[in-house]
């Protein structure tokens, strides 16, 4: 995964956005696309984006240390710790 700051893309970096660029699985992309999809349906809404999908991930993994727990054991198990 590389990130790139706003300051490297030449944009103001304070309080902007980082872009970010992830290398899946194609099983994990079809798993994250199929979330997204069954996730839209229940908002309600046409499409979900996997940017928007993602950036709920982050702030929800963050507030919650049981999810956050849940996420370590998950890259330990896929790093084979």
């Amino acid at each position: 995964m590389r990130s790139i700051s706003g300051d490297e893309q030449g944009g103001d970096d304070h309080g902007g956005t980082v872009r970010i660029t992830v290398d899946l699985a194609l099983e994990d992309y079809r798993t994250l696309t199929e979330w997204t999809a069954a996730q839209a349906r229940e908002l309600g809404i046409s499409r979900l984006s996997l940017a928007d999908a993602v950036r709920g991930m982050v702030r929800a993994t963050a507030a919650d240390a049981g999810m956050s727990a849940s996420v370590v054991r998950a890259i330990r198990r896929d790093k084979g710790r």
